[in-house]
């Protein structure tokens, strides 16, 4: 089987092109197979007689090897968060005793938390009763009667 060439240049525009899609499909992994490209550019430019399947199986392995690293050591610093629930806003009432200012009837009821109103879900309660956020539902909270 014959295998055309693959010039320096080649290997830069597919590493480029990764590079690009990265930022139109975020997730991080293109970012590391791009960065493999573009270092099989550099090695093509220095040592330009590399055969192709050479060529292939060292991007492969550039490719393993960023990945690697990637899961090795970066992973792990963008999965940790000093505020894990800041977008999730409703989970951060969770466990937190409020009043509620409107009744529940019916299972259904308002709270109001800060400025904002929260539809909530629970036993029906009388309004000025004290009731604790036990779990979020999409954008409803559930509530108990606090004890």
């Amino acid at each position: 089987m014959f295998l055309p060439d693959i010039f320096y240049w080649q290997w830069f525009s597919l590493g480029f092109i990764l590079l690009a899609l990265e930022l139109f499909m975020p997730g991080t992994f293109l970012l590391w197979i791009g960065l493999a490209g573009i270092t099989m550019g550099v090695v093509t430019w220095f040592i330009q007689d590399i055969l192709v399947t050479a060529q292939l199986i060292l991007f492969g392995c550039l490719t393993l090897l960023s990945v690697y690293v990637w899961y090795k050591f970066f992973r792990k610093r963008a999965e940790t968060s000093a505020q894990p629930v800041m977008n999730e806003r409703g989970k951060q009432y969770i466990g937190k005793t409020y009043i509620l200012k409107d009744p529940i009837v019916e299972g259904l009821g308002r709270l109001t938390i800060d400025d904002t109103y929260w539809t909530v879900r629970g036993e029906d309660l009388d309004a000025g009763k004290k009731v604790t956020v036990v779990a979020k539902d999409g954008p409803i909270l559930i509530v108990k009667k606090a004890k």
